[in-house]
């Protein structure tokens, strides 16, 4: 009797752990999904989403093409003012005339000044900040980048007039939805940023260096009718975003210091949930992006896309 006790007693803690250490490993990949966004862009987690997508053709006579833009985000710190993710971005164009396959992984976070609230701060200044290895499989280069950035956040009752009941101010706060009735929502994003790039890996000894570049941003997003579309829990959205990058400093074979990039997207979501959309869009580009590994080009897109918010 003592033997049966004791063999009792001694596997009830051990099936205790187990189901605690279960548990616990539930909930952190349980906290790790309801914090993660998939997404094309994943410098700035406060820029303008814009959805992820791949695309794979084979035709019966020459070589397979991709178009991936896929990139992804997860928490590692949130508070009431720090935010800090990790971040994995993948974009490979093999389609276009100029190729694009670069690979980069990091964290990407950003801090707000002050704390915001209805009774005190309706706004604040947010610094942003970036570090992250690249790997441009085109020009066979690895690259470490850094980048530190300034946007500014408004919350819902910088919108509202002094008066109660008076409605909206007509100004358009950065970074806050601005409904016009029912017909029109608008969203815009600014950013400026200074972005370093140390080359410590390339082909020739001349194309490895330093570059330091100045960046001007603004996004925009406009969604139409959108109380019509979330009855339906459908959405149709319109992007377009231009980015100016100058180049401070470089100490690579580079020749050409300025970099602008013009981009729009349409896209409507026949699926649309609390956390994820699937549809499909359309999207132009115009210009260069040497942070991506993007060279200056043109061209339309249609694809199929997801964004995981």
């Amino acid at each position: 009797m003592l033997l049966v006790a004791s063999g009792a007693s001694a596997d009830e803690p051990e099936s205790t752990a187990t189901q605690a250490a279960a548990s616990t490993s539930s909930d952190v990949w349980a906290t790790f999904w309801k914090h993660l966004q998939i997404r094309q862009n994943t410098n700035v987690k406060k820029d303008i989403a814009k959805p992820a997508f791949v695309t794979l053709t084979i035709p019966d006579e020459g070589d397979r093409t991709y178009q991936i833009g896929f990139g992804a985000l997860a928490s590692v710190l949130s508070t009431s003012r720090v935010d800090l993710d990790a971040l994995v971005d993948y974009q490979r164009n093999s389609a276009a005339a100029s190729l694009q396959d670069v690979f980069k992984g990091g964290a990407t976070g950003e801090w707000r000044l002050w704390s915001t609230s209805a009774s005190g701060h309706h706004q604040t200044a947010i610094l942003t900040y970036r570090g992250n290895y690249k790997n441009d499989n085109v020009k066979d280069s690895e690259t470490w980048q850094g980048a530190i950035g300034y946007t500014h956040l408004f919350i819902g009752a910088a919108q509202q007039r002094p008066l109660p009941g008076d409605g909206l101010r007509p100004f358009i706060f950065p970074n806050l939805p601005r409904p016009f009735g029912s017909a029109l929502e608008v969203t815009y994003f600014p950013l400026l940023e200074f972005e370093f790039d140390r080359v410590f890996k390339a082909k020739t000894p001349e194309d490895e260096g330093q570059v330091t570049r100045a960046l001007g941003q603004l996004s925009v997003q406009l969604l139409p009718a959108p109380r019509r579309f979330n009855e339906l829990k459908q959405q149709l959205e319109f992007l377009l975003s231009y980015a100016y990058r100058h180049d401070l400093r470089d100490t690579t074979n580079e020749t050409d210091d300025r970099h602008p990039l013009f981009t729009f997207d349409a896209n409507y979501y026949p699926v649309k949930g609390d956390r994820g959309d699937f549809g499909f869009g359309i999207s132009y580009l115009n210009g260069e992006d040497p942070d991506e590994g993007f060279e200056r080009q043109a061209y339309w897109q249609f694809s199929l896309k997801m964004r995981l918010k």
